[in-house]
């Protein structure tokens, strides 16, 4: 294990850091989630335009 997340990060991964997005909702939310999983594509969709909408107009040119 140790071996692999080593050849991850000399390796694999680029130089620059890697920022990781975790979206949250209030607690209810999971719920709606479960029952309903097509509302829940669809947020994910608005969340995802979101993040990289923001990743666009902050990129380094």
């Amino acid at each position: 294990m140790f071996e692999s997340a080593v050849l991850l990060v000399d390796e694999v991964l680029p130089e620059p850091p890697m920022r990781q997005w975790v979206p949250s909702v209030p607690y209810a939310i999971p719920f709606l989630f479960a029952a309903h999983p097509h509302v829940m594509s669809k947020v994910l969709a608005i969340v995802d335009r979101a993040i990289e909408t923001h990743l666009i107009h902050n990129a380094v040119r």
